[in-house]
């Protein structure tokens, strides 16, 4: 119409837009996997760099890049599928961590019936799945079953390994070192279970070490680590019946 100017879009207004709105759905999508980013600008060589903390010197070392692809006001995104490759990989991991639990669990359940042989099977296809303290703990106890004691503490050594603050495979140690009658290497071990951090039955080697005491005729010390037994589990039965059957006649 005459007397009206019409005036031309501003496209390089719009390609910032663009770009800008890009970069926002980059970290939207990022914040809603819960990755704490570190955002580095490179201004020498015109790349952004994002990654997830603490992954810069692992073997997956996920990574997205933005590179500028054309000169500045003309600039577009390239985003690199770090990203996508990182989801996969923790959702892999997290499928791992859920099959190794069932497997183990299954593998609880055999071994308190005393299936001890389809119990190891299964134990083997735990940790096989995803390594865990659980895991070679109760190997180790199922194999102990079949008599295979130094292979039941090996076991037990590559639970400490993989969490060191699990209580059952020190305890777990001292009984099949018991069981070999090496009492004195055994006491070592179950002290070492008494300060575990995650243990729940942490009357146990108490009542182990009573147990050792009482056979080396130190009844002092029996009675002591007894009693400490209670402590936690007032009515633990085997403490009470040891201590009522400890002779405290003084001679």
């Amino acid at each position: 119409m005459p007397g009206i100017r019409k005036t031309a879009p501003d496209h390089r207004l719009s390609r910032l837009l663009v770009q800008e709105a890009l970069v926002g759905l980059i970290l939207l999508i990022l914040s809603i996997l819960c990755i704490d980013v570190q955002s580095v600008e490179n201004r020498a060589n015109g790349t952004w760099s994002l990654f997830p903390t603490g992954y810069e010197d692992s073997l997956f070392h996920p990574r997205m890049i933005c590179t500028v692809v054309e000169a500045p006001g003309r600039a577009c995104l390239k985003p690199i599928e770090g990203v996508i490759l990182l989801t996969i990989a923790m959702n892999s991991e997290d499928q791992n961590q859920k099959q190794a639990r069932t497997l183990w669990e299954e593998g609880v359940k055999h071994l308190v019936k005393g299936r001890f042989l389809t119990a190891v099977g299964l134990f083997n296809r735990s940790v096989a799945a995803h390594p865990t303290a659980e895991g070679y703990t109760y190997r180790g106890w199922a194999v102990s079953f079949l008599g295979m004691l130094d292979q039941a503490i090996r076991d037990c050594h590559l639970a400490i390994a993989v969490d060191p603050e699990f209580g059952n495979p020190y305890n777990d140690i001292g009984v099949y070192l018991m069981r070999q009658g090496q009492m004195d290497e055994a006491i070592d071990w179950l002290e070492k279970a008494k300060k575990a951090k995650r243990y729940d039955p942490k009357h146990f080697p108490y009542l182990n070490l009573g147990h050792i005491y009482l056979a080396k005729g130190e009844q002092m010390k029996a009675l002591d680590e007894y009693m400490q037994a209670l402590e936690i589990d007032p009515e633990n039965e085997v403490a009470l019946k040891a201590i009522g059957n400890m002779d405290m006649t003084v001679h």
